[in-house]
């Protein structure tokens, strides 16, 4: 692929095509109706928040934000704790461990060895005494 400067914008034109007035040619040899896309990423502004990874979508100029465990959202704006109030909350996604939201910000932590979150008792129990 080649990046040609195009009418100001740089576009991708496809091998075996020019580019002529912010148009793709292409040659009797080359495949037709290619389609021009611009090199302009959609992920240049960073978009995706809390380490999410952004994956530019070039044919619909959009991208996709692939979120950190816990983080939801189109941008992974979304954390457990939007919109609770300070205080331990038992992980969705761990029996060994709970969250601590304080300010809007989760804090995951790990009980002992052997002990599971309680949510009941709000405090790291034996496995036959907490509900996971």
């Amino acid at each position: 692929m080649f990046i040609l400067l195009c009418s100001y914008v740089i576009f991708s034109c496809a091998l075996g095509s020019t580019c002529t007035g912010g148009k793709c040619k292409t040659s009797e040899k080359s495949v037709p109706q290619l389609k021009m896309i611009p090199a302009r990423s959609p992920c240049e502004s960073f978009p995706c928040q809390h380490g999410g990874t952004c994956q530019p979508l070039y044919e619909t100029n959009d991208y996709s934000c692939f979120c950190i465990k816990y983080y939801t959202g189109k941008n992974c704006e979304k954390c457990p704790c939007h919109g609770k109030a300070d205080g331990k909350y038992k992980d969705p996604n761990n029996c060994y461990g709970f969250i601590i939201c304080l300010n809007s910000l989760a804090y995951y932590m790990d009980c002992p060895a052997g002990l599971k979150y309680n949510a009941e008792t709000d405090q790291c129990d034996l496995p036959q005494n907490a509900k996971c």
